[in-house]
């Protein structure tokens, strides 16, 4: 495949996806509203027990967090393919699955280091929430604005709250696990449910 037939089918692909964003953000608010009630529910019972929760089990419980939603949100664009007749996945959730992967990917990793090895999982919480953003921030030329705004929401609370703990400001919580969960609640739980009233209520009254 030569260079110019490459950059067309690119340029394609971000078009295509430009033209389903109404329809992408519609599912994003279903995934992004059930973000935030896992969110608030894990956060708020680690928060709550942390004294008596490891680590392990804190990190076990938001990546089974990360896998029931990305369960959800496949099986919302599974179903809409199916309504739309259309192949899935899709060059388009291919496409946009490839520009967040670098992001989530390092952000995860790095995150875990923290966790296990320096046994900090508060660090490991805001480097997640960094990542997060800069992963979404990824699909600005492509995704809604809406995305791009929760990208830039996640990015500056997640450094805000690096930079809390690395100038030795205190957190809610009596321990290191608690902290982290009220880190995780107000980042990917608030952020989630000011995204799924934006998109489910504000934006579509502004549509109509």
């Amino acid at each position: 495949m030569s260079a110019p037939q490459s950059a067309e089918e690119s340029i394609q692909v971000i078009r295509q996806l430009m033209e389903r964003a109404t329809t992408y953000r519609v599912l994003s608010t279903t995934s992004a509203f059930s973000g935030a009630l896992a969110s608030f529910a894990v956060g708020g019972y680690l928060f709550m027990n942390g004294s008596s929760v490891g680590i392990g089990m804190f990190v076990g419980l938001w990546l089974a967090v990360l896998l029931v939603l990305d369960c959800v949100n496949s099986f919302l664009l599974f179903k809409n393919s199916k309504q739309r007749k259309s192949s899935f996945p899709s060059p388009q959730m291919i496409h946009a699955v490839i520009t967040m992967l670098p992001g989530f990917l390092a952000g995860g990793v790095i995150g875990l280091v923290f966790a296990f090895v320096n046994e900090d999982p508060v660090r490991c919480a805001t480097i997640w929430v960094v990542f997060a953003g800069l992963s979404l921030l990824g699909t600005s030329s492509f995704a809604p604005r809406s995305v791009t705004r929760l990208g830039w929401a996640l990015l500056v609370s997640g450094l805000g709250l690096f930079m809390w703990k690395e100038l030795g400001k205190p957190l809610p919580g009596d321990n290191s696990v608690s902290q982290a969960s009220f880190v995780m609640m107000i980042t990917f739980g608030l952020w989630s449910a000011l995204y799924a009233l934006w998109t489910g209520v504000i934006a579509r009254k502004k549509a109509d």
